[in-house]
């Protein structure tokens, strides 16, 4: 008789990433540094901005221009940045809640497997007799017949067990959008922080200057440039720690959903062999069921699943020599085995999704906070105009808008 070995069935082990703590705005700003080919840029438009406010009559329309530009420098930036920072993303949770496809379809199928599983039904390895002496029929017989009255339930959860994971695929995809628009605007936000840091410091630099020469020019540039930009270098820094902290957040979100996928699939793959391990064992006791097979036709996805799945249960149990229909006692133990490492690993990946659960939830909540202490800079900004003057159109030589 061939040696029997269980079928690969690993430890159910998920990685989950720890809650964020939060980076404070001058850490923040050190996380993301600008582009040399971009900083040259700015440095460029820097100077000739500077140059007019040195320069420009104080009754022109060019200086009164660069006046209304350091006074809303970064507010566009500022805003589109918090804008991705609402709505959809403080609502995910990838992990599942209670009415989600994907947790139906887990409750779904813990359901069918512990219908199925056999330690439920006693010792099928024998028949059952009235009173220990009487033949009552086959049991083993009757467990398998439960199989095919749940056959269309079992097709059912499978296919919702691979659409959920899926979806939650497409979940690590769209943040993965979502997080490469945020680092776009964070680097707009840096560098209209970079220009009013540096126009600040070379205008401060210079006043004293000034003041002797042009006391009237001075005192413009103090009370509508320095002053402004210095306010509103404040408040684009605090956005910016907001915005860091939420890409960090939606980097742990997507390791997660990762993580969840991978879960997903361990249970779709476990299940298949506590499924596929029932029907070999049915074939070699007489009682043949064709769940594998049923499912097989379901799709693409599953049929490859199923094919690898019944390629590991062949190596499994090897050529049948006759002895399981004498012997049946190997075969209902290695069903036990595998449904008991099924039902596991869902006990696993429930407790894996509730610690993920409690993780999103202190981000998520880290970040309200961030944001809510933010707010009185976002609304200055947004509440703020400046006559109605329109922002310069995009330009690649011209990277902050003025």
């Amino acid at each position: 008789m061939s040696e029997n070995k269980n079928p690969e069935t690993s430890d159910f082990s998920i990685k989950l990433p720890d809650p964020l703590a939060p980076v404070d705005p001058a850490a923040a700003l050190e996380m993301l540094k600008l582009i040399p080919e971009i900083q040259q840029k700015i440095d460029a438009q820097l100077k000739a901005f500077i140059d007019g406010l040195l320069g420009d009559a104080l009754d022109s329309k060019e200086f009164r221009s660069k006046l209304d530009s350091a006074f809303r420098l970064g507010k566009e930036e500022l805003s589109n940045a918090a804008s991705l920072m609402t709505g959809r993303y403080m609502d995910r949770n990838l992990v599942g809640v209670k009415g989600s496809v994907f947790m139906k379809s887990l409750e779904s199928m813990r359901a069918l497997l512990d219908q199925f599983d056999p330690a439920k039904y006693g010792d099928l390895a024998h028949n059952s007799k009235f009173l220990g002496l009487i033949p009552m029929g086959n049991k083993l017989k009757d467990y398998f017949a439960v199989y095919q009255s749940a056959l269309e339930q079992t097709q059912k959860n499978m296919t919702d067990l691979f659409t959920a994971r899926d979806e939650m695929k497409k979940d690590a995809e769209q943040i993965e959008v979502l997080k490469n628009k945020l680092w776009n605007a964070m680097h707009r936000l840096k560098g209209a922080i970079y220009f009013g840091e540096n126009l600040q410091k070379q205008v401060a630099a210079q006043l004293e200057a000034i003041k002797k020469n042009d006391p009237q020019r001075a005192e413009r540039l103090v009370q509508d440039v320095l002053n402004n930009v210095r306010q509103n270098i404040e408040d684009m820094t605090m956005q910016m720690s907001v915005n860091m902290n939420g890409y960090r957040a939606m980097e742990t979100l997507q390791k997660i959903a990762s993580e969840m996928v991978t879960g997903c699939e361990k249970i779709a793959n476990s299940s298949l062999l506590a499924l596929g391990t029932s029907q070999q064992v049915a074939i070699n006791t007489g009682n043949p069921i064709q769940v594998m097979e049923t499912l097989a036709g379901l799709n693409e996805t599953i049929a490859k699943q199923v094919a690898e799945t019944s390629q590991k249960l062949a190596e499994s149990f090897g050529k049948t020599d006759g002895a399981a229909s004498s012997q049946p006692e190997a075969g209902v133990k290695k069903m036990q085995e595998m449904f008991g490492a099924s039902l596991k690993a869902m006990t696993d990946f429930e407790n894996i999704r509730n610690q993920a659960t409690n993780i999103i939830s202190q981000n998520q909540q880290m970040i309200r906070e961030l944001m809510s202490s933010s707010l009185p800079y976002l609304e200055r900004s947004r509440t703020l105009t400046v006559n109605n003057t329109p922002l310069s159109a995009d330009d690649p030589d011209r990277p902050v808008r003025l």
